[in-house]
C-alpha cells in the first residue's frame, strides 16, 4: 500500500504547517517501510509460499518507488517546484524563489503585485535619497557661504584693527610732536627764561654797550 500517500492525506495533524506535515509523512512512512522490510526479510518461507513471498517483496519495492514518485509529483503540483530544492545547499538559489501564500506555490520571480510594490518602494527610496542628497548639498553650500562670510568679517575686522592701530599711532606721534614743540618753545623762546631769548638779550646788550 502507498504508505507515504496515506499518511500525508490523514485528517490527523491538519493544524501542522506544510513543512511539519511533510516531515511527519517522510519519517512515519520510512519507519513503516523499514519495519515491513525487516519483517519480510527475516521470514523463512519455503515451497510454493516462497514464490508468493518473492512476488510480494518485489511488489513492496515497486510500491515504495511509486509512492515516492507520487509524493514528488504531489509536492511539485502543490508548491510549483521540485522537492530537491529543499535539499540544495546553495542558499542563493533558495533566495531566488518566492512563495505566494494565495496560490501556495513557489516562483522564481515575484508576483505582479509584489513587483509593483517593490518597484514603488525602490522608487520611493530613490526619491528620498535624491531629496536627502539635495538637502545635504544645500546645507553644505549654506555652510560654505557662512564660513566665507565669517572669513570676510574676520578680514574686515583685521583691516579695521590695523587702521585703528595706525590712527592711534599717528595720534600718539602727533601728541608727542606737540609736546616737544611746546617744550622747546618754553625752554628756548619764553621771555626771561628761554635759552635763546637770554642769548639774544645778551647779544643785544653787548651791541648797546658797544655803541
Amino acid at each position: 500500500m502507498p504508505i507515504f500517500h496515506i499518511i500525508h492525506n490523514l485528517d490527523w495533524g491538519k493544524n501542522l504547517t506544510n513543512g511539519q506535515r511533510n516531515c511527519r509523512t517522510f519519517l512515519c512512512g520510512i519507519c513503516i517501510y523499514v519495519a515491513i522490510y525487516i519483517i519480510m526479510k527475516n521470514l523463512q518461507i519455503y515451497g510454493y509460499l516462497n514464490q508468493i513471498f518473492d512476488v510480494l517483496y518485489s511488489g513492496l519495492i515497486i510500491i515504495f518507488v511509486a509512492d515516492i514518485a507520487v509524493m514528488a509529483y504531489t509536492y511539485r503540483s502543490y508548491f510549483g517546484r521540485n522537492i530537491l530544492h529543499e535539499l540544495s545547499p546553495d542558499t542563493k538559489k533558495k533566495d531566488d524563489w518566492y512563495y505566494d501564500e494565495k496560490t501556495h506555490k513557489y516562483s522564481n520571480h515575484l508576483p505582479l503585485e509584489e513587483q509593483l510594490a517593490r518597484n514603488l518602494q525602490e522608487q520611493k527610496a530613490q526619491e528620498e535619497y535624491q531629496l536627502h542628497s539635495e538637502l545635504l548639498k544645500e546645507q553644505i553650500e549654506r555652510e560654505k557661504e557662512r564660513i566665507e562670510q565669517e572669513k570676510e568679517r574676520t578680514r574686515q575686522a583685521i583691516i579695521i584693527a590695523e587702521e585703528t592701530d595706525k590712527i592711534v599711532d599717528n595720534k600718539n606721534r602727533l601728541r608727542a610732536t606737540v609736546k616737544i614743540q611746546r617744550w622747546w618753545r618754553k625752554h628756548l623762546y619764553k621771555a626771561e627764561s628761554g635759552v635763546l631769548y637770554l642769548k639774544a638779550q645778551r647779544h643785544f646788550n653787548n651791541i648797546s654797550t658797544a655803541t
